[in-house]
């Protein structure tokens, strides 16, 4: 407890005499960059003790025989869908991607929202949506409350869901079942940010410092994203999928190293690339 102080109070320190010193014509969100950086470097070595490559088949025995003296119900946060269970295992373990590639309208956001919102709401675990600019938070709110209730969404974004009735659901049934979600989103925390505009680096920082403000070192994370795109502006400089790659790269660092406490990554990622002539290539 003393060293993790000592580190605590360096890093700070460390800080005080980089905003001291700063170059008056940094942008912000280098100062948020670097400053996040220099308190993190300290810490994050504090807690690694990096000794260097591992020998895993030294190491086998130990962690195989360990875990089955203490075998798990679950490993990784297990979604909805049974057959994916089956089939895949978790979508979201910790420190890893899963991307969902397919063609536009297939649904890739209606099922990483609705993926993401169940875990969320199975483990009570937070969600970060990241939206580059396609969807508002309003239209988000219509499609999660649509899931949930199963009332379409053109009657809640009209706000006539009080006075209409539904197939064979009167309007009190339709009011009844939207009002039923309430309870049911009390204590969830599913928070959205527009990201239009923002580079890969800008999206890691601010993923990491919403992280360490509102989560805290070490708990658990769901991020989701959606989706990831080309920047048309540099087509013909760089090619499409060389920047896709290179956009994951710079998330699974992030969440994989980055996001890393006692060894071990706290943030599970989700996110989808469109698969289609006007999408990507």
């Amino acid at each position: 407890k003393y060293s993790a102080r000592r580190e605590i109070y360096d890093s700070c320190k460390n800080v005080a005499s980089f905003v001291k010193k700063i170059d008056p014509n940094l942008k912000y969100s280098e100062i948020v960059d670097k400053a996040d950086e220099i308190y993190n470097k300290n810490i994050k070595e504090f807690e690694f003790n990096d000794d260097g490559p591992v020998n895993l088949f030294e190491i086998m025995e130990s962690v195989v025989e360990e875990m089955g003296n203490n075998p798990q119900e679950e490993c990784g946060l297990m979604g909805p869908y049974e057959r994916i269970n089956e089939i895949y295992g978790s979508l979201l373990l910790a420190g890893n991607i899963s991307v969902v590639v397919a063609r536009s309208g297939i649904g890739k956001t209606k099922l990483c929202m609705d993926y993401t919102t169940k875990t969320s709401a199975k483990y009570k675990i937070p969600v970060l949506h990241f939206d580059n600019g396609e969807m508002s938070e309003e239209e988000l709110i219509f499609r999660q409350c649509s899931a949930m209730t199963g009332v379409p969404i053109y009657l809640l974004q009209s706000g006539k869901w009080r006075t209409s009735s539904y197939g064979e659901w009167s309007s009190e049934e339709v009011v009844r079942r939207v009002r039923s979600a309430w309870s049911k989103i009390k204590g969830m925390e599913f928070y959205y940010e527009n990201v239009a505009g923002m580079s890969a680096d800008e999206m890691c920082s601010y993923l990491k410092r919403f992280y360490y403000s509102k989560v805290g070192r070490g708990n658990p994370m769901i991020f989701s994203f959606d989706y990831i795109k080309t920047d048309f502006s540099t087509l013909g400089k760089i090619d499409g999928w060389q920047q896709v790659a290179s956009m994951v790269h710079k998330f699974k660092q992030t969440i994989h190293r980055d996001l890393c406490f006692d060894g071990k990554p706290c943030v599970s990622m989700i996110t989808s690339v469109q698969a289609n002539r006007a999408g990507i290539t």
